[in-house]
């Protein structure tokens, strides 16, 4: 029988869970964490969520992709991996939007909380979580986005990921064939 000692030196069993993901759609999903792990930035994001003790639901939406969050043991991300994201800077792949949303899963509710009572940055006035949107596209979206960017040209590969957001309300969804997409394959639904 262990002791009280063993089991609190355990180390965490935080993940992101996929089991929720529609059968059909989970080679999508695979693929897409797949080019998420070639960015340093994300393989940090994905280690501080296995730090963390926390289970990441992944789910499917048909219409967004989103981070949920209601408590702490309970951490979702609804994920489209047909919807990509275009604004005036450029898109996102359907991918870039899910390494976004593990951004977010990435922060402790204090975290979360000291945010929330932080100014918002301008350009995220009327954003609830403004200040934690800006904090994720500076550190997360943009430093992986560039890396994923770097990664493919070092193949002979095209970068999918053009956009340098500086704001998160004007970007606006669009279908694309994959999670992977070439700027060729867009083709815009909203």
């Amino acid at each position: 029988m262990r002791s009280t000692n063993a089991i609190r030196q355990q180390p965490p069993t935080g993940r992101v869970d996929v089991s929720r993901f529609p059968a059909s759609r989970l080679p999508e999903l695979l693929q897409a964490l797949a080019y998420l792990q070639q960015s340093a930035t994300m393989c940090s994001v994905l280690r501080r969520l296995h730090a963390s003790g926390n289970i990441v639901f992944v789910t499917y939406h048909p219409a967004h992709t989103k981070f949920l969050f209601h408590n702490p043991g309970n951490l979702r991300i609804q994920w489209n991996p047909s919807l990509g994201l275009q604004d005036v800077t450029g898109y996102l792949s359907p991918a870039m939007l899910l390494g976004h949303e593990l951004g977010h899963a990435q922060f402790t509710p204090g975290e979360r909380c000291a945010m929330l009572g932080c100014e918002r940055p301008q350009s995220f006035q009327h954003e609830a979580y403004g200040v934690e949107e800006a904090c994720v596209i500076a550190t997360v979206e943009q430093p992986a986005a560039r890396e994923l960017n770097a990664a493919r040209r070092h193949v002979g590969l095209t970068p999918l990921e053009t956009a340098n957001r500086s704001q998160h309300q004007l970007g606006r969804l669009i279908d694309v064939s994959g999670p992977l997409v070439s700027p060729a394959h867009l083709t815009a639904v909203r």
